[in-house]
């Protein structure tokens, strides 16, 4: 059975796991999308991406919201 610190360190490294997967993800991709799409439809995804980025910052919890609610609704059954 693993202690509490060995415990906190394994699962320190997979949430930094976490977080870095993603930016190398990018890194990769993003020459490939460049090249497969071309300059200007990138360049409309990207503003797809933004636009999808300012509404999740305005979900406001939200969706966290309505789980935590459809969890308790199906839970009474």
């Amino acid at each position: 059975m693993l202690t509490h610190g060995r415990l906190l360190g394994r699962n320190a490294i997979w949430n930094l796991l976490s977080q870095v997967a993603p930016l190398a993800v990018a890194v990769v991709t993003m020459p490939v999308l460049i090249r497969g799409l071309g300059t200007d439809r990138f360049g409309v995804l990207t503003l797809a991406w933004m636009v999808l980025g300012y509404f999740s910052l305005l979900d406001l919890g939200l969706g966290r919201a309505l789980t935590k609610l459809v969890a308790e609704r199906l839970g009474l059954g």
